[in-house]
């Protein structure tokens, strides 16, 4: 199970990085702090689902996107 919930913290990573959002930029919009963000995803602290629906919409991303991503991350 925690193998999974680090597939979706590398998910969120990646989406941010693809967004050209640095962590302060993502935290900021997600009302969340940088430190926590940087421990999700640094995998030093798990994400809560009220967590993970925050960053998601920040970025605009539906919350079956990074699902789906997830499940093909752990297929390879």
């Amino acid at each position: 199970m925690q193998n999974e919930l680090y597939i979706v913290a590398d998910a969120i990573k990646a989406l941010r990085e693809a967004r050209g959002l640095t962590q302060e930029q993502l935290a900021e919009k997600a009302d969340i702090s940088v430190s926590h963000l940087a421990k999700i995803e640094t995998h030093a602290r798990l994400m809560g689902m009220k967590t993970y629906i925050r960053l998601l919409e920040a970025m605009d991303i539906p919350v079956s996107y990074t699902h789906l991503r997830a499940h093909e991350t752990s297929q390879d």
